[in-house]
């Protein structure tokens, strides 16, 4: 046998991926629809992950205070005070253990 026997001929504009469901190799034209030949799964499914991870990060607080709409005025004010000095202290720790850790050693 030849090696040009041997090789798949794949269009210029596609390629091949392997299903993470069957395991089996199918053409893949790179579109977010694309599925596999075998067992029908989706074969982009990267772009639903990010949409999901992006929407369990909109549950999580935000701040060490989150600020509620519900709050007082005065625990708003309060709260966005403490946010603030929160990342300004965390940003000059990170700096002096930066500083000790690259420039002193």
């Amino acid at each position: 046998m030849n090696a040009e026997s041997e090789t798949k001929s794949v269009p210029e504009n596609q390629s091949e991926k392997k299903c993470a469901s069957c395991g089996k190799w199918t053409r893949w034209s790179r579109q977010q629809d694309d599925v596999c030949e075998h067992c029908g799964a989706e074969l982009s499914t990267h772009l639903k992950e990010k949409e999901a991870r992006a929407e369990r990060m909109k549950s999580y607080p935000k701040g060490l205070f989150p600020v509620k709409e519900h709050d007082a005025v005065l625990i708003k004010m309060g709260k966005y005070s403490i946010n603030t000095i929160h990342v300004i202290f965390t940003a000059i720790v990170s700096f002096i253990v930066w500083f000790i850790t690259f420039v002193v050693t």
